[in-house]
């Protein structure tokens, strides 16, 4: 999280003011007592080591879309609300094994279109999307952290048209 912001503020040395103690413990509640049956958290790993992980709830509402988006006509069904691999480890295929979890996971519920936002700047991420199928919803948002702003796109993907 921390290098994707850098990276969208263009700041490398953007300071985000983020307690580890309070993301540890967020992340614990999230877990061990999600929101609702429809929230998931997929992790990678291997031997009992855990590098990776994803976390999928229901999309909100997008409120007004604009007529010429993809999205005008049928908002996402899920959101992709976390994604994060070691940079140690990314590269070895497990991002792709997260995002499939994650098709799996939405796909169980009934879910068929999927979302995340990107933050502009953020190559690992929008790489990533876009190999696996995901296409810019022509939606951005700005974010206010710290002393930066930091613009994110919204990605999608219709589940059924991904499939090989």
């Amino acid at each position: 999280m921390r290098e994707a912001a850098r990276a969208g503020s263009g700041d490398a040395g953007l300071e985000l003011g983020l307690d580890n103690d309070v993301i540890v413990t967020s992340w614990r509640q999230a877990v061990e007592r999600p929101p609702s049956l429809r929230h998931r958290v997929i992790t990678a790993g291997e031997r009992g080591e855990i590098f990776g992980f994803a976390a999928v709830a229901p999309a909100p509402e997008l409120g007004e879309v604009a007529e010429a988006t993809p999205l005008a006509e049928r908002s996402p069904d899920y959101e992709i609300v976390a994604l994060e691999v070691d940079p140690n480890r990314r590269g070895l295929g497990h991002e792709d094994r997260l995002l499939n979890a994650v098709a799996e996971a939405v796909e169980s519920q009934g879910g068929q279109r999927l979302c995340q936002w990107a933050i502009a700047g953020d190559d690992w991420v929008t790489r990533l999307l876009a190999d696996a199928g995901f296409a810019p919803a022509g939606i951005a948002r700005t974010l206010s952290v710290e002393a930066a702003s930091l613009t994110q796109h919204l990605w999608y993907t219709d589940l059924e048209t991904t499939k090989g």
